[in-house]
């Protein structure tokens, strides 16, 4: 009897991304209660943490009213956002309980604590949100993809901002904390303790090195980050348009010319099977299960396409194949076993993983003259086959039917006969031509001569037509034109009214990199191959011309972002030179974010660049909120070593508490070893690793940067007035 089976179902891809997120972002929650528990009292810990849930609801209603979906992008923007929201509550929360252990009633302690840090946090908070605006500008098809993820993002943090602000003081105006450290219960006693003990016995110390030694901390910073380019230039950390992935669904087919016989389709399509149920029993897993949930086979016409073909389709079961094996190397096995198909045309392995921007090499070749685009387009398709890990060589040019063509000898212009008069002829002999038209009825009539039928079953008779020159003379078409017949094109593209060819490759990331092949070609062969055919252009597309379309509109984005950043700043310090502290340590978390790729073996990607943008606001967060600081406790009379040290030890504890709950929150997606979370780790690994060593940067480089800010501007007499009490009460720095 018959079956019903549904195949190609990307719902369930979509299902499956979604409730990947869900689970990590229900563990990424925990995690970071856990860690706000650890480091905070479990109430402060508590209204913290609620703000997450909060800011996620505001966030889902904002979506709805602007038509945005819910995917996979959307959903990590949630997953991301669990550890970032907080930090605004975070710096609030801590700072009112350090005013309620100080002894203040809680009304006052909550009042006091959210009003001295909310100016910092406020321009923090808008900080990041300015720095999320490079994802918004993002151009081609990766640019659609990610549309919703700043739009979250976005709405998350100015949510979590109200929240902090305005609800979370008048929890904590109400919630009994200890007004004493006595009060604080044992184990939080003692966790607290030993940050002290971090903190009094090896950051302080740490700290007050640096800031007598202000050019070996740079120097260090600075070879960090050349080290970090070293990895990239190098190729150690090499760079992909976005990460292979896995695939579940592969597509297989071989072409053969028109004419064909069926049988021998059939007989490739057997061995392809064949060969697969080989690799399949090589990888047969304990209990006789199987890799593939569903393969179907079928011959038939090439589509629109003037050949035969046998295609084969192949669905994998995920939960069997990538927990052993990864599906590309399945298929390479598939194609090794297959071998060669005489007679083919075309034998491709196509995988099916729904990735933005077309094939990794994909070029157009432009030009007026068909052959010479042919002979071009054949040299490169031999230079693509000699690079390490490029399969599926293939131009779009695909051969059509056979057909005459006709070309003038010197005799034919001699007599005055042109190309349209041996066409019109010779559509006249075989096709007909109208001499004239009958009124039957209502109907006209064309009454059409032509050469009788056994005059037109061979094309030897061709010989035989006669072209009546100007003068009247009938002239055999022999000695007027050279008669040869060749394949014509099945389809021809054109491209800005010039016909084009393209040549498209995949590449195996784990043999070679295509934008460094890409790279190769532009500089060898391809710039070769133009100044010898001049008339012939150049048109990279799929993703080598995406990556620099979305890198390009990246890095507009992202000086914009710097500008409004650097503005937002100066608003907030009343200064020109505080911000230039700040934006100076953003990069320093390139170097995290690359040696976190190296760790973990990814090769950077769009979305290790997007991961990177992103850092830069969580960085200049914790930074401003520190740089305020040294500020008021210089304006509080402190000398200037003095202030430096004092506002290490205050904000050490919510620097490292909001680098943690942002690890926390993205430590499940790191952990995470199915292909739907592929896509999203690059942007999770440059965010958690820069921040772990950027962390470091804050609580040193800030301090040091500050210390040499102080020194030149006080040797140029323009000190702050605030700054001008008491500061040389301290050691000179």
């Amino acid at each position: 009897g018959y079956s019903l089976k549904v195949w190609g179902d990307w719902s369930k891809q979509a299902r499956d991304r979604l409730d990947l997120l869900s689970r990590n972002g229900i563990i990424g929650l925990l995690l970071v209660f856990g860690v706000l528990g650890l480091f905070l009292d479990l109430r402060l810990a508590f209204w913290v943490a609620l703000g997450i849930p909060i800011s996620v609801f505001g966030t889902c209603a904002i979506m709805l009213l602007n038509d945005a979906t819910m995917n996979v992008y959307s959903m990590f923007a949630f997953v991301m956002a669990l550890g970032i929201v907080v930090d605004d509550a975070i710096v609030i929360a801590e700072n009112v309980y350090a005013h309620r252990l100080a002894g203040k009633p809680r009304l006052e302690a909550a009042i006091d604590g959210t009003v001295e840090v909310a100016p910092s946090v406020i321009s923090s908070v808008l900080t990041t949100v300015i720095a999320f605006i490079p994802l918004a500008f993002v151009s081609g098809d990766m640019g659609k993809w990610i549309a919703v993820m700043p739009l979250g993002l976005v709405a998350m943090l100015l949510i979590s901002l109200f929240e902090a602000l305005f609800i979370l003081p008048c929890h904590l105006a109400k919630c009994r904390l200890p007004a004493h450290p006595a009060e604080v219960p044992l184990f939080q006693r003692r966790v607290q303790g030993a940050v002290s003990g971090v903190i009094d016995r090896l950051y302080l110390p740490v700290l007050r090195w640096s800031l007598v030694r202000p050019a070996i901390v740079l120097s260090l910073s600075v070879a960090g980050l050349l080290i970090a380019t070293g990895l990239y230039r190098g190729g150690y950390t090499p760079f992909v348009f976005s990460p292979q992935l896995d695939w579940e669904f592969v597509y297989t087919y071989i072409e053969y010319p028109k004419g064909t016989p069926n049988e021998t389709v059939v007989a490739a399509t057997e061995r392809l099977n064949e060969a697969f149920l080989e690799v399949e029993r090589e990888h047969l897993r304990p209990g006789g299960q199987t890799l593939v949930t569903t393969s179907t086979r079928s011959v038939g016409r090439s589509g629109s396409r003037d050949r035969v073909r046998g295609d084969m389709y192949v669905e994998f079961d995920p939960k069997r194949v990538f927990q052993q094996t990864s599906s590309q190397e399945i298929v390479a096995r598939w194609r090794d076993k297959a071998g060669d198909f005489p007679g083919a045309e075309r034998v491709v392995f196509w995988g099916l993983d729904q990735s933005p921007g077309g094939r990794p090499i994909e070029l157009a070749l432009l030009g007026s003259n068909i052959d010479e685009l042919e002979l071009v387009a054949g040299e490169i398709k031999t230079q693509l086959a000699g690079y390490t890990g490029v399969y599926d060589i293939q131009d779009s040019r695909g051969p059509g039917k056979w057909e005459l063509q006709l070309k003038l000898k010197p005799e034919a212009r001699a007599l005055g006969i042109q190309l349209e008069d041996l066409a019109r002829t010779v559509r006249g002999a075989y096709y007909g031509e109208e001499v004239m038209r009958l009124q039957r009825g209502r109907h006209e009539v064309r009454l059409m001569v032509r050469y009788p039928e056994e005059e037109r079953r061979s094309l030897h008779q061709m010989n035989e037509i006669r072209v009546q020159t100007p003068a009247g003379e009938e002239v055999p078409l022999p000695v007027l034109a050279e008669v040869s017949a060749r394949r014509g094109y099945s389809t021809i593209r054109r491209v800005d009214q010039q016909r084009a060819v393209t040549i498209t490759a995949n590449v195996d990331e784990t043999l070679g990199n295509a934008r460094e092949i890409a790279e190769d070609l532009r500089q060898g062969v391809l710039a070769d191959l133009m100044q010898q055919h001049p008339s012939v252009q150049q048109r990279w597309e799929g993703q080598q011309e995406q990556a620099r379309r979305s890198f390009h509109s990246l890095m507009i984005g992202l000086a914009l972002s710097v500008f409004g950043i650097f503005a937002l700043l100066t608003l907030e310090f009343k200064s020109y030179g505080l911000p230039l502290i700040i934006l100076a340590v953003l990069p320093f978390g390139l170097t995290g974010a690359v040696l976190g790729h190296l760790l973990l073996g990814h090769p950077l990607t769009l979305f290790s660049l997007f991961g990177a943008v992103t850092l830069s606001g969580i960085i200049a967060n914790d930074s401003i909120v520190l740089v305020d600081f040294i500020n008021r406790r210089l304006a509080e009379g402190v000398p200037l070593q003095q202030a430096l040290l004092d506002s290490g030890r205050r904000r050490f504890r919510p620097v490292v508490l909001t680098t943690l709950t942002t690890v926390a929150a993205l430590l499940p997606i790191l952990a995470e070893r199915n292909t739907q979370a592929q896509v999203i780790i690059p942007m999770a690994i440059s965010i958690s690793f820069g921040l772990l060593l950027a962390t470091l940067w804050i609580l040193l480089l800030v301090p040091v940067l500050f210390g040499l800010y102080y020194a030149v501007v006080a040797r140029t007499g323009q000190l702050r007035p605030e700054w001008q009490v008491r500061t040389n009460d301290g050691p000179e720095i």
